[in-house]
């Protein structure tokens, strides 16, 4: 059985814990959208409904107006 030959001190153990970036502070990556300006979340579609720049989500007419 493998065992260690001395004991890790603390600091050693807190370096490679530390390292591998469990710990950090994750931020979001978030992008400005090409047509309105607001943040939006990568490969995600904007709230009106636009998605690398072209319209994915066409906006609904209002049936009043096309009635006048």
């Amino acid at each position: 059985m493998a065992v260690p030959k001395r004991k890790t001190s603390k600091s050693k153990r807190n370096m490679r814990r530390g390292s591998n970036g469990s710990y950090a502070l994750e931020v979001a990556n978030v992008l400005t959208d090409k047509t309105t300006g607001e943040y939006k979340l990568p490969h995600h579609i904007s709230l009106d409904g636009f998605y690398n720049g072209r319209e994915i989500i066409k906006k609904k007419q209002k049936e009043a107006a096309s009635e006048e």
